[in-house]
C-alpha cells in the first residue's frame, strides 16, 4: 500500500475517532465509561449484569471495569449490588437516572445516524458499513 494510502487511512480513522469521542462528551462521559454503560444497560437482566461478564464481554481488565464502575456510580448512572447466594459475586445495573441518560444518548445517536444515512444514501451507507466491519476484523486480527 503506498504511503499516501496508508497516511490518508489513519487521518480518516482520527477524523472518525474525534466526531465520535464528541458524542460521548454530549452525555458527559469517556468512550470507555459509554462503552461500559452501553454493556450494563444492554446486558442487564433482572438482577443486573455480573461485572465479571462485563470484563470478558469488553475485553477489559477486572481493574479496568472496577475504575469505570466506580465511575459510572459516583455519577448516579449505576449501582452494584452484591448477590446473596455468592457474597463474591457483583452486580451492576443501570440506576432510573442512567435509563434516563441511555434513553437520550440513544435518541440523540440515531438521529444522528440517520441523517448520516440519508445525506449517503442506501447504497453507500451499505458499502460504508461493510467496509467499516472490514476494518474492524481487519484491524483485530493485525493487533494480536
Amino acid at each position: 500500500m503506498p504511503e499516501d494510502d496508508s497516511q490518508r487511512l489513519f487521518a480518516a480513522v482520527c477524523r472518525l475517532q474525534k466526531n465520535s469521542a464528541r458524542l460521548h462528551h454530549m452525555s458527559n462521559l469517556s468512550p470507555s465509561e459509554f462503552m461500559v454503560f452501553n454493556h450494563v444497560y444492554r446486558m442487564q437482566g433482572g438482577q443486573g449484569v455480573r461485572a465479571s461478564n462485563l470484563s470478558t464481554h469488553t475485553h477489559l481488565s477486572r481493574s479496568s471495569i472496577s475504575h469505570l464502575l466506580r465511575s459510572l456510580e459516583a455519577k448516579g448512572l449505576t449501582e452494584r449490588t452484591t448477590c446473596h447466594e455468592d457474597r463474591r459475586a457483583v452486580y451492576v445495573r443501570a440506576t432510573e437516572n442512567g435509563r434516563e441518560l441511555y434513553g437520550a444518548m440513544t435518541a440523540r445517536i440515531k438521529s444522528y445516524t440517520e441523517e448520516v444515512l440519508r445525506r449517503m444514501g442506501h447504497e453507500k451507507a451499505e458499502q460504508l458499513i461493510d467496509l467499516l466491519n472490514e476494518l474492524a476484523n481487519t484491524l483485530s486480527d493485525v493487533l494480536q
